[in-house]
């Protein structure tokens, strides 16, 4: 949609994708189940990891989506 000054704004399903694809993308992570929710900036990872590296890193990849302001860990 667009927004005033003629920006582009994706809905939140199309950034919760976005972050979903670069997670499966990114090669650095693997065996995880994670859940995306993006809403107003927030993006909460929810589900499981192997190892609080890939926590890390999935954190960094969502940082890194146009949109995301905060991430919130409900990883395990």
């Amino acid at each position: 949609a667009l927004v005033p000054g003629g920006a582009w704004a994706a809905s939140n399903q199309e950034v919760a994708q976005e972050i979903a694809g670069r997670l499966a993308d990114s090669g650095r992570l693997s065996d995880y189940d994670i859940k995306i929710k993006f809403e107003k900036g927030t993006a909460t990872l929810r589900g499981r990891v192997q190892s609080k590296d890939q926590m890390f890193q999935a954190i960094s990849i969502a940082q890194g989506v146009v949109g995301v302001t905060r991430v919130v860990n409900e990883m395990t």
